[in-house]
């Protein structure tokens, strides 16, 4: 039975709404066209679900911007919530940036006459007002196969709509990008017009250079920039089919962080009704560009440029460090190639005949494009793509969850390269920030899938033998790595619920290494603040969750610098297998035992359980934190543990039991029983909260809920100590998981899933 209160929200929702297809689905739930009970049993289900009590309950906007399933009403994304959601982030904007109303006024109605757009064979002429500018991207999603008619572009078609309407500068860009693009584009890219424009108002410092590379790109790092950008991506990442999500990125190239989530929050509930009629401009340009999918309002020549720069940027930064030899044929195939430059490292390879075949897949995201064009710019080696997942597909077609973490995600593209001849598959997740690594031992038919600590060490650690290469291997080693000024100058970072491996390696090859909290809005803000101090090299940062931050070149995920990155090192191991046993060579596998003598055994386990209640998190915080008394010591072994395999390990203070050394954590109030005051370094968070265990063995335990899934994340590490092979350390962490998961995350008690859908507990 529908209540009065649904009914009436529905109805004011479709006044609102300028979707006139999620418009006719409520329509059509609130007056069925049958009377069939079954059917209007179901229209009044789906109208409870759409419009759920309370009535203020909406689609929350954090620090992840949205993200949910699209489908009409105020807890799904549509159009209307991203015009809300882009209304209240404008206002938050021209409050920070102090536009003045008469200057909004000026241009609140620059939409209605279209001086914005100016005729159909130009860019949008844009009005310029106090140095802003909003950067929007968007993906390939939409509802297809459900009846609502949104997607990712016409969110980004109405939030440049809401822009240009607030009197702000928007840079739409043209057709599908991947995420790093936009928070790139954001740290360093202005559109050359309004460089100019700005210019022109005496607000350019004219001794400072303006352009990069004879391609009229503004770098703001290098210049006092006219323009402050802020940016948004029009992405779900790695999410099902049928969500889509609204990512923020401050001025900085960040994520946005708190409190800035919580004020735009605020922002929002207080511009909900629409300022204008959005669905009358949409339609007027729809009339005026009708073979446009961005109506008129993107920037095609400035994207290209941008897409450019992006490229021109990785080359500057020194993360392409091999030197292919291009013979003409070479040049010819795959275009024009990148200038040469000094190479770091000491190989040289054949573009056409390398030595090994990669296998990529875009997971039918948006990376195949620009993967494989940074490749042929650079003279790497052609990619072998999946051609069944390299385009943009909004229904994922062979992929139930389209994130290389998945099980199974990869089954195809392995398949694919067996039969090509590839030893290594490349996965970018469908936006392009992540990477998944996976290599095949031809020997034992086997593939290795790596985890994300495990490529954050590749990484790191090729990373840093590039700049030692650079800086000379014999001046360092004959002053010392931690003496010498340019090596400690160097800097790495990575969140707490990744490896302590990068860490390690930092303290004995004498770089600075910081932890942060989790999530890249932590990292990549540590990373720009490091990078931005003057004291140090950013080289590289990372989170276990297959995230990676190759050089300065942006401060967050990157997963096509990261794929560079990896083709090198593996191109560089492959290269020579004469010294495997001395230096890694022969396979990426070899390579990490290799890291693992050198540093030390770190094996880890990290996973979820699913979480369909919310409400039951600060229950599962409480249990684990003992209402914030923190009184465990010590956690019981599971029957049939041994004291050999715990004493292989270092054995804790009675043979029943793990002891735990430490606690922190990173809730409110916070706790930390390390510190002489008890409170942690790391930030706190109400609503995020963070519990770090450590133990006397060399384990450590961290628990956190999801903040944009419904799963409870565990991540478990065992470092091993000096002469304890790796299978021992294994063996003991298997033991040692069953205990803890036992002890703190009970399943059964609060309805926990496995999501391999198996009841037992661990």
């Amino acid at each position: 039975m529908l209540s009065l209160d649904v009914v009436e929200r529905a109805q004011v929702w479709m006044q609102h709404d300028p979707n006139p297809t999620t418009v006719q689905y409520l329509q059509d739930l609130l007056y069925p066209a049958s009377n069939d009970e079954h059917h209007v049993a179901f229209c009044e289900q789906r109208l409870n679900s759409l419009f759920p009590s309370p009535a203020n309950r909406r689609l929350q906007f954090g620090t992840a911007g949205l993200r949910g399933r699209m489908q009409p009403g105020p807890v799904g994304m549509n159009d209307l919530v991203v015009i809300q959601t882009a209304q209240g982030l404008a206002s938050y904007v021209i409050q920070e940036y102090g536009l003045s109303s008469a200057a909004a006024a000026e241009t609140s109605n620059c939409c209605d006459d279209h001086n914005v757009l100016g005729d159909s064979s130009q860019s949008p002429q844009l009005k310029h007002t106090d140095g802003i500018c909003a950067l929007v991207g968007y993906d390939h999603r939409s509802s297809v196969g459900d009846p609502y008619g949104v997607s990712s572009l016409s969110f980004a078609i109405f939030t440049a709509l809401v822009f240009m309407e607030a009197g702000i500068d928007c840079f739409l860009l043209d057709g599908f990008v991947p995420t790093p693009l936009v928070s790139y584009g954001v740290l360093r890219y202005v559109p050359e017009q309004m460089t100019r424009r700005s210019k022109s108002k005496g607000k350019v410092n004219q001794e400072q250079p303006t352009a990069k590379h004879g391609t009229g790109i503004t770098d703001s790092r290098e210049i006092d920039s006219p323009l402050t950008a802020i940016g948004i991506m029009i992405t779900a990442s790695h999410n099902p089919a049928k969500d889509a999500g609204y990512k923020v990125f401050w001025t900085d190239g960040c994520q946005i962080r708190s409190p800035t989530d919580k004020i735009i929050a605020a922002s929002i509930q207080e511009n909900l009704v629409p300022w204008t009629d959005y669905q009358k401009l949409y339609n007027d340009l729809k009339a005026k560009f009708p073979n446009d999918p961005c109506l008129g309002l993107s920037m095609p020549r400035e994207t290209e440029k941008l897409i450019s720069a992006y490229y021109q940027a990785i080359w500057d930064s020194g993360l392409v460090t091999t030197a292919p030899i291009l013979d003409q044929a070479s040049v010819e195939k795959h275009g024009k190639a990148m200038p040469p430059i000094p190479t770091l490292s000491s190989f040289s390879y054949s573009s056409d005949k390398p030595c090994i075949q990669f296998c990529y897949t875009a997971m039918h995201g948006v990376g195949h494009k620009f993967v494989q064009a940074a490749f042929a710019r650079f003279g790497l080696p052609r990619l072998v793509s999946v051609p069944s997942q390299e385009q943009p597909d909004p229904k994922f077609s062979t992929v139930a969850f389209p994130n290389p973490e998945e099980r199974g995600a990869l089954d195809l593209a392995k398949k694919y390269a067996v039969e090509h001849n590839c030893a290594i598959v490349l996965a970018n997740d469908p936006d392009a920030d992540r990477l998944g690594v996976s290599e095949y031992n031809p020997t034992t038919k086997e593939w290795t899938d790596f985890t994300g600590d495990q490529i954050g060490l590749l990484l790191g650690h090729w990373l840093w033998m590039q700049f030692r290469n650079k800086q000379g291997v014999a001046d360092i080693e004959a002053h010392g790595s931690g003496a010498c000024a340019q090596v400690s100058m160097v800097s790495m970072c990575s969140s707490t619920v990744s490896s302590q491996a990068l860490a390690v390696m930092a303290r004995q090859e004498g770089f600075h290494h910081e932890e942060t909290l989790a999530g890249f809005k932590w990292i990549g803000s540590k990373a720009s603040e490091l990078a931005k101090s003057g004291k140090y090299n950013q080289m590289f940062a990372y989170e276990e969750s297959l995230g990676y931050c190759c050089g300065n070149v942006l401060f967050d995920k990157d997963g096509i610098t990261a794929c560079i990155v990896l083709v090198q090192l593996a191109m560089h191991v492959y290269s020579d297998t004469t010294n495997s046993s001395e230096d890694g060579r022969g396979s990426l596998v070899q390579h990490l035992q290799y890291l693992y003598k050198k540093y030390g055994e770190f094996v880890s386990d990290n996973g979820y359980f699913l979480l369909d209640d919310p409400s039951k998190i600060p229950v599962i915080m409480n249990h684990i934190t003992q209402g914030g008394k923190f009184e465990r010591s010590r956690i019981p072994k599971i029957v049939g543990t041994t004291n050999g395999q715990d004493g292989a390990n270092g054995s804790g203070k009675d043979a029943d039991f793990y002891e735990i050394s430490s606690i922190r954590y990173l809730g409110q109030p916070g706790y930390d029983s390390t510190t002489v005051d008890k409170k942690p370094v790391l930030p706190t968070s109400k609503s995020s909260p963070m519990v770090t265990i450590r133990f006397t063995n060399g384990g450590v335990a961290q628990f956190r809920a999801s903040g944009t899934e419904p799963k409870f994340k565990y991540y478990l590490e065992l470092q091993g100590q000096p002469g304890v092979d790796r299978a021992t350390v294994r063996e003991v962490l298997k033991h040692w998981k069953k205990a803890v998961l036992q002890e703190f995350l009970p399943r059964a008690e609060f309805d926990l899933r496995h999501p391999d859908g198996n009841d037992k507990e661990d």
